[in-house]
């Protein structure tokens, strides 16, 4: 079965947590992300995933719709978050 996906995620929290904690979180939801793309086309090999970053009430399409593992380069999302302070 294929499945179309899009993962949103949603750093608006981000902008209210303390400085010193605020890189650790992002971390950790960077990973998470990774994690779940990897599973996702680890366990869904003909499925289409996208990526969308929120925050501050914008949207922003960090990934096309793809069925490509590849299309979803670690280095892309870090620093797609990075820009986020």
């Amino acid at each position: 079965m294929t499945r179309h996906v899009v993962l949103a995620l949603d750093l608006s929290e981000l902008a209210s947590v303390q400085s010193n904690d605020r890189a650790t979180r992002k971390m950790l939801f960077v990973n998470a992300a990774k994690h779940f793309v990897r599973d996702f086309f680890d366990q869904n090999p003909l499925s289409h995933l996208s990526l969308i970053v929120t925050h501050a009430g914008i949207a922003e399409k960090l990934t096309e719709m793809s069925g490509l593992y590849s299309a979803f380069g670690a280095s892309r999302t870090v620093h797609h978050a990075d820009r986020r302070d």
